[in-house]
């Protein structure tokens, strides 16, 4: 019985090389599209107010070789008993990991015919169940290792229609009823650049996108107040029409709105003034400041207070549009901000 589950271990370790094998020659040929979709929510102004679902697409092209080797599957593999001390790390989250698996388990494999068949049997076992996990995970790369571009219009249509049935859903709900929508973050969710934890977001790793706040404005005098919980990073707070961009590729803060960069404390913005870094504060604002932004229209200014002291970023501007509480991305992660209140 060992005997003949070691032969189906060499069969299928051997099947799972040649898998590995065709990955690779497709990968090292192909440049994928992928596509990834993002929701995005509006509130519509009324009497009780409502939000509308919207969904966009954003077709990525990427190198096959990089797309597999960052392609993530978790597989569940069992641990025999490391009988020889070989230390092998049964964690397999990745393809480079199937690959090295497959190969290392294959040589401990070698060493059971040197047992008792009976000893061997159960882990043998364990590690058959493994090489046969690893071999549906190595499938479902092969799978995956194609372009999506005829297939997305579908997708996008599909997630279209659902969407549009959630608002009408939403909207019969909000004119029948006397309910008033009432959000449980201050920040507009949901959002692909940031992690949103009630009024707490942080910037993610690598993402592009601009955190806005749930109320925007267009007349009146607006001020924000936010604790920086930490700042270790970059940090673009300002204003913006809702006309940011979501989830880039692009850095908003040098193309739509008015910023300040916590770190340095200098001012950026979009056409037509163009600022970048320029003069402003003369220091950084660190982890554990409170900090308010106020937008006023009556004199069209942008102030930023610090510490009980107001500064004047931004005079004379052209305020034609509704304006939020702005926070872009730029790609660099480490920064927590709390927005409290606006008043």
């Amino acid at each position: 019985m060992g005997d003949d589950l070691v032969n189906r271990i060499t069969s299928i370790t051997a099947t799972n090389r040649d898998i590995i094998e065709r990955i690779n020659e497709k990968a090292n040929d192909t440049v994928l599209t992928k596509i990834s979709y993002f929701i995005q929510s509006h509130l519509v102004k009324g009497r009780n107010g409502c939000y509308r679902y919207t969904v966009t697409e954003k077709p990525l092209k990427i190198k096959g070789a990089a797309f597999v080797k960052k392609y993530k599957m978790l597989l569940t593999l069992k641990v025999p008993i490391d009988l020889f001390n070989d230390r092998l790390d049964y964690k397999c989250e990745t393809y480079p990991d199937m690959c090295r698996l497959n190969e290392s388990m294959a040589l401990v494999i070698e060493k059971y015919c040197f047992l008792d068949p009976s000893r061997a049997q159960t882990e043998l076992t364990k590690f058959f169940h493994n090489f046969e996990a690893i071999q549906m995970g190595l499938l479902e790369v092969d799978r995956a290792l194609v372009s999506e571009e005829n297939t997305h219009e579908n997708k996008l249509s599909y997630y279209q229609r659902e969407l549009e049935d959630i608002n009408e859903r939403m909207n019969m709900i909000f004119m029948n009823t006397d309910v008033n929508l009432k959000t449980e973050s201050k920040w507009l969710t949901p959002c692909t650049s940031h992690v949103v934890v009630g009024n707490k977001a942080t910037l993610i790793s690598g993402q592009y996108g601009c955190l806005l706040s749930t109320d925007g404005y267009s007349s009146g005098i607006v001020k924000w107040n936010l604790r920086i919980i930490s700042r270790t990073s970059t940090c673009m707070l300002g204003v913006a029409p809702a006309s940011v961009s979501k989830s880039g590729p692009t850095n908003n803060y040098c193309t739509n709105g008015f910023y300040m960069d916590l770190n340095g404390g200098t001012l950026y913005s979009g056409p037509p003034l163009s600022y970048s870094a320029r003069s402003f504060l003369g220091k950084s604002v660190e982890t554990g400041c409170m900090l308010s932004l106020i937008l006023n229209f009556d004199t069209k200014s942008i102030t930023y207070v610090l510490d009980g002291k107001e500064h004047v970023a931004y005079e004379n501007l052209v305020l034609d549009k509704e304006y939020f509480l702005a926070w872009d991305n730029n790609t660099t992660p480490g920064t927590e901000i709390e927005l409290i209140d606006s008043e």
